[in-house]
């Protein structure tokens, strides 16, 4: 128990800074760096401490309580003795409370981590601000992508790739990429695609139904450029 209790508090004194993190942040990569001295191990401290500090002035302003934080260390700290039994007995008596104050503070967040990640989105704070820099999510290809894209229709592909027919080239219009769980690039999927077999002395360009998935690792060369695709009777 001794050593359960500072470890179930500390999550709960983490975890509204990895709820933020989790709806605010955008990144390629899907795994999580758990270590204690990681950039995102970090990132949620600073964020867990901003959002408890603003949450206790919101309580004292709009109730009449008062956090005890002696009582909080006593606990963190897990030493048997007469002022830890006082500390889980005064806590005991605010459960309520307490699981009040966790579930508003995760709740807002939550909304709040969402709310500014749809406002930096919508209103491209993250490119053309002297604060963009500050505020630039973990998407490398993105913003590759996307900044190629801006002012055109979308985005043109052609790649090489040996198959069992030789080396073939794909061209098509991107309209979605994945990453592996460490952010690296791992497929494109092409609409209106077609392929021709470089090996042939007059190579055709066979278009290719539905749509087609590159695996990155397989691509050999890539080359992107920007299209303006028009709409038929457009």
């Amino acid at each position: 128990m001794n050593l359960a209790l500072p470890a179930i508090l500390f999550l709960l004194l983490v975890l509204p800074g990895f709820l933020f993190r989790s709806a605010f942040w955008r990144s390629e990569r899907t795994s999580f760096d758990f270590s204690p001295l990681s950039t995102a191990m970090t990132s949620v401290v600073i964020f867990s401490v901003v959002l408890h500090v603003v949450w206790v002035v919101l309580v004292g302003l709009v109730s009449p309580y008062i956090i005890d934080y002696s009582d909080l260390m006593v606990l963190l700290a897990a030493q048997p003795g007469k002022l830890f039994q006082d500390a889980i007995a005064r806590a005991g008596a605010y459960v309520p409370l307490i699981f009040l104050y966790f579930a508003t503070l995760s709740i807002s967040a939550l909304a709040v981590g969402r709310f500014l990640r749809w406002a930096i989105m919508r209103y491209r704070l993250d490119r053309d601000w002297w604060f963009s820099d500050f505020v630039k999510f973990d998407t490398p290809w993105y913003y590759f992508f996307d900044s190629i894209e801006t002012g055109f229709d979308g985005i043109l592909v052609t790649a090489t790739v040996d198959t069992g027919e030789g080396t073939a080239l794909y061209t098509g219009v991107v309209i979605d990429y994945r990453f592996d769980k460490d952010g690296a690039l791992e497929r494109v999927v092409l609409s209106a695609a077609s392929k021709q077999l470089l090996n042939q002395d007059d190579p055709e360009e066979v278009p290719i139904m539905g749509v087609l998935v590159l695996r990155y690792a397989e691509v050999k060369a890539l080359s992107v450029a920007p299209v303006n695709i028009k709409n038929d009777g457009g």
